[in-house]
């Protein structure tokens, strides 16, 4: 009897399969600006901003800058809200001095179409940033694309079209310069 017993828990243990999840590691590109804007902040960089909306264009010089609020497009990509759990496939190229991973979406219903981020080594430190959105319904459709560049340079630049109304264009620069 407790061969029995003992043979058909070893059965039982044997033939249960383990679910193996197909988990990718999000980086925290949330954690990464924050990084990104402590230093800017305590090295006193400032920003010469420039904005082009349609056929205008404004350029400002900030010498006191809020980088949260400059950087805040850069902060709201984050992976690791719910709404893109799961739902992304990640490339990853890796030389001696950084780190590239692309993000793709295995859901075209997704507004983030793709997110590559280089981190440098040793260190994970940004080096760089792409992330282009893409939403497309029955009021509109827009795009928005950003780039950074550590330390020197950003750009968001995107188009929307409404459906009874122009297109509009819009392009912020940013370029980093040393603080005073």
């Amino acid at each position: 009897m407790r061969t029995a017993v003992l043979g058909l828990l070893v059965c039982v243990l044997f033939s249960c399969e383990t679910s193996k999840q197909n988990t990718i590691q999000y980086i925290d590109t949330k954690a990464l600006f924050k990084d990104v804007i402590e230093r800017l902040s305590a090295e006193h960089k400032t920003l010469q901003k420039t904005l082009i909306f349609g056929d205008s264009s404004v350029t400002q010089n900030l010498s006191m800058v809020n980088w949260e609020s400059e950087l805040k497009p850069f902060i709201e990509i984050d992976l690791l809200k719910n709404a893109y759990k799961g739902r992304y496939k990640a490339d990853t190229l890796q030389s001696e001095n950084s780190i590239k991973v692309t993000y793709t979406p295995l859901d075209a219903k997704t507004d983030l179409n793709e997110l590559v981020i280089t981190l440098s080594k040793p260190g994970n430190s940004l080096q760089f940033l792409n992330a282009s959105f893409v939403t497309n319904n029955t009021l509109y459709e827009a795009t928005k694309e950003l780039n950074y560049y550590a330390d020197s340079l950003f750009t968001i630049s995107g188009t929307q079209q409404v459906q009874l109304g122009n297109n509009v264009t819009y392009k912020i620069t940013g370029i980093i310069t040393e603080g005073q």
